[in-house]
């Protein structure tokens, strides 16, 4: 055995051998001697309970087949024996746990994570030390306060406390002798209208004169000598007395306990020595703050108080045999004349100068000097008041204010109540552009805040927790939009009330724009992925179409040749949504977060994944009807889809199941003190599922660290996992992972949910719109799509022009400008882009309506083609009914 073991005596309440065993032994591994007495039945525990060996500590499984760890819990209360209880078992929950803690249990353990026990049983054996000297602390506190009521009651001054309402509560015999009464008599009674009315010199004292209820206000202890309280007959005697303001526990003064002494003798011996000790007075007793008196003409210290001994260091009598020159530090010797100067004036001075302390520590100090005759001699009395601190102070503010100014954060702090901004470092100007003097006075608000949305947002979080940390959208005074790293904090009057704001805000812009990066290039890596799949699905998608178009050419019935067309349709459509998606995670444009709902995007993905994934891998969805809405970006939350399912199907190299799930949690404070970045509220869960190969602990706790992978190498690089939290993060959600070898793995992604449902889609009519005669150009480069535009617009009671190119859009368009209402271009032309068409189309024509149409998804051009006047897109492909709404919407804004 260990010599250094610590000897336990244990009660096991447990009814299988092994886990016992197991049990003392973690026990041992921690350095403990244990004793052990196991039992699995009530009656054997409380015969154990009453043995004469008595019990150091109780160890107790949760369930058992004749017994319970809470029912044991229950007779050790109900016996009111204070033995640490710790309940270790593999099937209790966190809400029987936490009602078990609330019993009086010390603690509770897995039994597959044993690892703790050692430290549990130390914490607890520790706190049943600490709560028996707390037990011995309070009996001897009780000894003490019996002691302090029999001091009280025999000492001998009189003793009184009076409460904040200045009644008498307490006092003790020999006081209420002075004053005259019973203690009885004077309980109740108020102290100021009893004993202390008036003046030494017969004036009346009010109340708040009064220095007894001064130290309640000050909550300072007050030392009053020479004053005179009044007995009963009406009859006053001289007392000295300290009022002392009694404090709670929070510090707050609920009143004041008032000792005093009769100094009636001592007063009229005290007179006859007044005129002798006059001068000592005016130094010990008109000014608590180190004084002393020199000679003007010889600069020797002639007197001084006891303050002033203790400030500089130096026994009375060392201090005596010192000059003024002898306090200054050497280097200001030479100044001390030009200063004495003008302290020999006839009148008073004051300034602030360096001294020097006996153990040669410079001390600040700030003189007052008047000139007195002392002992006949010429000289100068001094009052030193100590200002080293202040000073420091003063210092570190300098240094603190330099520091801000210096930061490259903006360091910005405004108002509460009018937002009027009252600190502009030079880090807010170089990120806003705002000089100080610009912007100190202004109002935070229309200085920096792009969107109104963001800043009440964060304000909400700023007033409920008093700090906001997140990232915001500021406008600079150019303009240009600035993406900052925002922390705030609240700083509050000493009531509570907000008095100011401290931001500061670190310019991300850079960053976030390496994260888009970051974000596109691991995009393409997951399309890269799918690449196969993708293909393989246009292959099928394009057989029956060449196959249609086959049969087509040959002599068909017309049932046949309606049968071909559908397909043909019905194969363009389904070819039509792959690309979009590929296109929706390919083009790596961040969209704004708007309400979206989770079943929509788990729908999409579980599409994605049954094309694309081998047919091994069976996907299926779960999700309630009623499902919470989100708000968040749609491009980001499919990649986080995209890249868990992925390395899902990388899991199950041999097929197996894929379940994507969704579901409504609120969550409560316990379950959110167990999870890191969570927050109470509720949320919508998404959870992924894979019956794959499972990860070991080693691998789960570096699974999302950037370029950390599994894969072989040209197989991934290791962003997916790190990308996924990153997003997750910036949505105000958190990820949790649950995996083990061999047993699959499950990621669940929490996201805050909102409250607003997003907008429905209107249902569109399938009802072909008619046009009435107006003229249309039409412009692409394919011959196909200029073809069956054309023939789709006169078919519909439209007249129609085509050209393949720019230049010979702009040749028909400057000879028919006048009769074409609407230009329908493609923006990837030869010769002469789309939007540069388009540029030249308004500036012969400013008020022609223009339809853009492009076959990318590309956005970039979109902003300058609005700022032109284009307000109607079209996507390739696209169908006669969307073609016919589209060029009805353009030319009903053009006439309006």
């Amino acid at each position: 055995m260990d010599k250094t073991a610590q000897p336990l005596r244990i009660l096991l309440v447990e009814d299988n051998p092994n886990d016992a065993e197991l049990i003392l032994r973690e026990l041992r591994r921690a350095h403990f001697a244990p004793e052990a007495r196991r039992v699995d039945t009530e009656a054997e525990y409380l015969a154990a309970l009453n043995a004469p060996a008595g019990v150091d500590l109780i160890l107790s499984d949760y369930a058992m087949p004749h017994f319970s760890g809470l029912r044991a819990l229950e007779l050790r209360n109900q016996r009111r024996l204070d033995i640490p209880f710790i309940i270790i078992s593999g099937t209790i929950g966190e809400e029987t746990a936490v009602a078990a803690i609330r019993s009086g249990a010390a603690d509770y353990l897995l039994k597959d994570r044993l690892a703790r026990l050692g430290q549990a049983v130390e914490q607890a054996l520790q706190q049943q030390q600490a709560d028996k000297e707390r037990k011995q602390a309070e009996e001897t506190l009780n000894k003490l306060r019996l002691h302090h009521e029999l001091m009280l009651n025999s000492a001998g001054e009189g003793i009184c406390v009076i409460d904040l309402d200045g009644n008498i509560n307490f006092i003790n015999p020999i006081g209420a002798v002075y004053l005259g009464w019973e203690v009885v008599d004077l309980l109740g009674k108020p102290a100021h209208a009893t004993f202390h009315h008036t003046r030494t010199d017969g004036s009346k004292s009010s109340l708040q004169e009064s220095q007894i209820h001064e130290s309640m206000r000050a909550g300072a202890t007050r030392r009053i000598t020479n004053d005179i309280f009044w007995r009963k007959d009406g009859k006053s005697f001289r007392v000295d007395y300290v009022s002392a303001p009694i404090k709670d526990k929070r510090g707050q003064v609920t009143g004041t306990i008032v000792t005093f002494k009769d100094i009636s003798e001592q007063f009229a011996a005290e007179q006859r020595l007044k005129l002798q000790e006059q001068r000592y007075r005016l130094l010990f007793q008109t000014n608590p703050s180190p004084m002393y008196v020199y000679n003007a003409d010889t600069l020797q210290v002639l007197a001084v108080n006891d303050a002033a001994v203790a400030q500089y260091g130096y026994s009375r009598d060392e201090f005596l045999a010192l000059t003024l020159r002898e306090l200054r530090p050497a280097e200001d010797v030479d100044l001390l004349e030009k200063a004495l100067s003008i302290t020999r004036s006839p009148g008073q001075s004051s300034g602030e100068f360096r001294h020097v302390r006996k153990d040669g520590s410079l001390l600040y100090v700030e003189i007052y000097s008047s000139p007195v005759l002392w002992d006949t001699a010429s000289a100068r009395i001094v009052t030193a008041i100590d200002v080293t601190e202040r000073k420091r102070t003063e210092e570190r503010m300098r240094e603190q204010a330099d520091i801000i100014e210096r930061a490259h954060d903006a360091v910005i702090v405004r108002n509460f109540s009018d937002d009027i901004v009252t600190v502009w470092n030079n880090g807010a100007e170089h990120l806003y552009g705002w000089s100080a003097t610009e912007a100190i006075g202004q109002p935070m608000g229309e200085l920096i805040f792009a969107e109104s949305d963001d800043r009440r947002a964060g304000l909400d979080q700023l007033v409920s927790a008093g700090e906001f940390h997140g990232e915001l959208k500021h406008c600079a005074k150019d303009g240009r939009e600035v993406i900052v790293d925002s922390r705030v904090t609240l700083i509050r009057n000493d009531d509570g009330t907000p008095r100011a704001v401290l931001g500061i805000n670190t310019d991300i812009t850079e960053q976030k724009k390496l994260e888009t990066q970051l974000l596109r290039a691991q995009r393409l890596e997951s399309i890269g992925t799918l690449a196969s799949g993708v293909a393989h699905d246009l292959n099928n998608i394009l057989t029956p179409i060449l196959m249609c178009a086959e049969v087509l050419r040959g002599e068909v019935s017309n049932e046949d040749r309606q049968s071909a067309v559908a397909l043909i349709d019905q194969s363009a459509r389904r070819g039509a949504n792959v690309v979009k998606q590929v296109l929706t995670f390919a083009r790596g444009v961040e969209g704004e977060r708007v309400v979206i709902n989770p079943r929509h995007l788990l729908e999409e993905m579980v599409d994605i994944a049954r094309k694309t994934f081998p047919k091994s891998i069976e996907v299926t969805a779960r999700y309630p009807e009623e499902l919470w809405s989100v708000e968040g970006d749609p491009t980001q939350l499919h990649q986080v889809l995209l890249n868990l399912c992925v390395n899902a199907r990388d899991a199950m190299p041999d097929g197996g199941a894929l379940t994507l799930a969704a579901e409504n949690v609120d969550l409560d404070e316990s379950y959110a003190a167990t999870m890191p970045d969570a927050k109470v509220g509720p949320h919508v869960l998404l959870r992924v599922s894979d019956t794959g190969t499972g990860m070991p602990r080693a691998t789960i706790d570096k699974i999302f660290d950037p370029f950390f992978t599994t894969k072989q190498i040209g197989k991934g690089t290791g962003l997916g996992l790190s990308t996924a939290l990153g997003i997750v993060k910036s949505h105000r959600g958190f990820l949790a992972l649950y995996s083990e070898p061999g047993r699959g793995t499950t990621f669940r992604i929490f996201l805050p949910a909102t409250g607003i449902e997003p907008a429905a889609v209107k249902p569109t009519t399938s009802q072909l719109v008619q046009g009435n005669n107006e003229l249309i150009l039409v412009i692409d480069d394919e011959e196909g799509i200029r073809r069956v535009t054309t023939n789709t617009l006169e078919k519909n009671n439209y007249r129609a022009l085509e050209a393949k190119d720019g230049p010979e859009a702009l040749a028909l368009f400057a000879q028919q400008m006048d009769s074409i209402q609407l230009v329908i271009t493609d923006l990837m032309l030869p010769y002469m882009d789309g939007l540069a068409l388009a540029r030249a189309l308004t500036k012969m024509k400013p008020d022609i309506a223009i339809i853009a149409s492009t076959g990318q998804g590309e956005q970039t051009s979109m902003s300058e083609l609005q700022s032109l006047g284009v307000k109607n897109f079209l996507s390739k492909p696209y169908d006669s009914e969307r073609l016919l709404r589209t060029v009805h919407e353009a030319l009903a804004g053009a006439r309006s």
